[in-house]
């Protein structure tokens, strides 16, 4: 338990302070290892050696991030062009209604990998994490492991995460990469899923299909937020999500 609290506290450190801070806890815990092993503390020995160990790979995950070329050109709004593999499906963002227009949801939500980014006439064949904000129509049938192009203003992710910055998009995606049979196979899958859990309420109808594979396009917002409530979105976020992304994000 004392090593693992060690290793969570280094990550945190990593990702809310930044690498220096990181670098500093692992030299810190590094002394505590040397001074355990001569003391015979073996408690101590192990707390100092995973934070150690593990500050090198926030820290440089960390650096990584302070000096991505996405970073400097989000932090002054920068226009840019950027080659993107979805991550995950693209998510509604229900919006209330205005000025005699009904609600509903106009705009999606997509994380995606960068390959390559544009800024000002400077291109970089980058990786990294970015979060795609753009209109439902052109992007809401996208499938993760496809390929696209978008165009958009650059904003700092305001995240505590590997995310390197967020881009909101006016237009639809142009799609370098049409669905392969695997993931057409695999989306007809969670469709059929979807329709069977019409049958079911409104709320395990939008839960079920997370909770099998993944996929979390139905989940109604008060679900959604008991389930951060309770500390159990990683059921959704990572349980059902492995099987999704091993099919829909294979390559052939």
């Amino acid at each position: 338990m004392p090593s693992a609290l060690a290793a969570w506290g280094v990550a945190l450190v990593g990702l809310l302070l930044g690498w220096a801070a990181a670098a500093v806890v692992g030299v810190a815990g590094l002394l505590a290892a040397a001074w355990a092993a001569r003391a015979r503390a073996h408690g101590l020995l192990a707390c100092g050696g995973v934070a150690a160990a593990l500050s090198i790979v926030v820290g440089a995950h960390a650096w990584q991030l302070a000096h991505h070329p996405a970073r400097a050109a989000a932090d002054r709004g920068a226009a840019a062009t950027v080659d993107v593999i979805l991550r995950d499906d693209p998510r509604p963002v229900a919006s209330a209604g205005y000025g005699g227009r009904p609600g509903g949801a106009r705009r999606v939500v997509v994380r995606a990998q960068l390959a390559r980014l544009d800024v000002a006439g400077n291109s970089w064949r980058v990786g990294g994490r970015i979060v795609l904000v753009g209109p439902a129509d052109g992007w809401a049938g996208l499938l993760p492991g496809q390929r696209v192009r978008a165009e958009g203003l650059l904003a700092p992710a305001g995240r505590s995460d590997l995310t390197v910055a967020l881009l909101r998009v006016r237009t639809a995606p142009n799609v370098l990469d049409e669905p392969t049979a695997v993931q057409r196979a695999a989306e007809r899958a969670r469709s059929g899923l979807r329709e069977a859990s019409a049958a079911l309420a409104p709320a395990p109808a939008g839960l079920l299909p997370g909770l099998v594979v993944g996929d979390t396009s139905r989940m109604l917002p008060g679900v959604r937020a008991d389930f951060r409530a309770a500390g159990l979105t990683h059921l959704t976020a990572v349980s059902g999500a492995t099987i999704r992304h091993t099919v829909l994000c294979s390559q052939p």
